[in-house]
């Protein structure tokens, strides 16, 4: 019995408030990139098995400060406007796979867990980021399984189907997208590129390299042209902030053209690809040609009801997330989010300033993110992405850290590759 108390003893002491949290992030940052990877048969294709942790996000609401819980309440009004917006699209006709109430509780779980998250992260971020690589390269060995194996003949299309939110095939090739759809897994594996090409350039590693080169290859395979521009813009601002870049810039473009031909004696043919993608969106043709007729309905339905918009989560067909605003939330809740980033960013103005001019590596990976998010936004729907939360966790724990005059703790990895 006291052998028994002992252990109970000793199991509450480890079980503190403190751990739960940073279990719930470190969760959050390692089965993001696994995507549908480890969802339940019984689930819905597009649910993530990191969706599970998002409803445990009061648990970082116990003990925030004045400050935090006053940033939490400047975005409360915006989050009930969207809610209430979705429960008048739910009880009107809407687009398949819209569910608008789904989606809201969704979108308010992702941000409250992203502030709680970011205010009670107490270790480096540079923790975080190994976890979310680590989550990525197990992701891009399935995926290197099913790629294989489809053009082996041993592993079906339906196979892959069960494992992807959506299994496409494009330019008469399998699309790579383990645990997600193309579009996406594209925008991560460039972000994780981005990333890999950093620590590379700081400290030469054979590991590092031999990471960064998969990466690479699953990029190209994914042939998603939003994710080879924000690479493209990502590569410029490395080049701008990072002297190591730009003295590694050469080689990688030397390396990425030995890839390219090499694929293209497969019968994989990028250049061809890219190409034929540049004229469907000069044409409008294609997916461009659908996004530009989603664009017309959105501002027509507008039209109807500019005031209050068509209702949250029924143009989720937009493919750009700023038109997709606009038209389901109207000016009242246009305005209400603008009014509230603004209010935000202006409480934060002067760690905003600090954060920009800061060279720690963490911090570039972190602009690296936001680049993604933004740019990918123009033409895909990626406002429940892990990415795009991942990064504005990653913004609001750097703001709290120059906020509070802190400096970023020494971690093993990233300590040896400081800016």
């Amino acid at each position: 019995m006291e052998l028994a108390a002992q252990r109970k003893a000793i199991f509450r002491s480890h079980l503190t408030l403190d751990r739960i949290q940073h279990f719930l992030i470190y969760c959050f940052a390692f089965l993001g990139p696994l995507g549908t990877l480890l969802t339940p048969s019984f689930m819905p294709n597009a649910f993530r098995f990191y969706h599970f942790f998002l409803i445990l996000f009061p648990l970082f609401l116990i003990k925030l400060k004045f400050n935090e819980w006053k940033t939490i309440l400047t975005f409360t009004p915006f989050l009930l406007y969207c809610l209430v917006s979705a429960y008048f699209t739910h009880n009107r006709i809407y687009e398949v796979d819209s569910y608008p109430l789904f989606r809201a509780f969704l979108f308010i779980s992702q941000c409250l867990f992203m502030f709680g998250a970011a205010f009670c992260l107490k270790v480096d971020q540079k923790k975080l980021i190994v976890f979310y690589l680590a989550g990525f390269f197990i992701s891009l060995l399935v995926g290197y399984f099913f790629f294989i194996g489809f053009y082996s003949g041993f592993i079906s299309f339906r196979t892959i189907e069960h494992f992807s939110v959506e299994t496409q095939m494009g330019w008469g090739l399998l699309r790579f997208s383990p645990g997600t759809y193309p579009n996406e897994y594209g925008n991560v594996a460039s972000f994780v590129l981005s990333i890999l090409l950093l620590l590379y350039a700081k400290k030469k590693r054979f590991l590092t390299l031999l990471f960064a080169s998969l990466t690479f290859i699953a990029l190209l395979l994914t042939t998603t042209r939003a994710a080879y521009l924000s690479f493209g813009v990502a590569l410029i601002y490395l080049c701008l902030a990072s002297t190591e870049i730009r003295k590694l810039l050469f080689k990688f473009f030397l390396f990425g053209t030995v890839i390219l031909f090499v694929l293209k004696a497969y019968s994989i043919n990028i250049f061809s690809i890219f190409i034929r993608g540049l004229k469907a969106i000069s044409l409008m043709e294609g997916s461009a040609g659908i996004r530009l007729s989603y664009w017309i309905k959105g501002f027509k339905d507008l039209d109807q009801s500019i005031i209050f918009g068509n209702g949250f989560s029924a143009n989720i067909y937009a493919h750009n997330i700023y038109l997709e605003l606009l038209f389901e939330l109207g000016i009242v809740g246009t305005l209400l989010l603008v009014s509230t980033v603004i209010y935000y960013l202006s409480e934060n103005s002067y760690s905003i300033r600090k954060l920009f001019l800061d060279k720690e590596i963490t911090t570039q990976i972190m602009i690296i993110g936001l680049i993604h998010t933004f740019l990918f936004a123009l033409t895909n729907h990626n406002m429940h992405h892990h990415l795009t939360w991942l990064s504005f966790m990653l913004f609001n724990v750097s703001l709290k850290r120059f906020s509070q005059g802190l400096f970023p703790w020494n971690s093993s990895y990233f300590s040896r590759t400081r800016a």
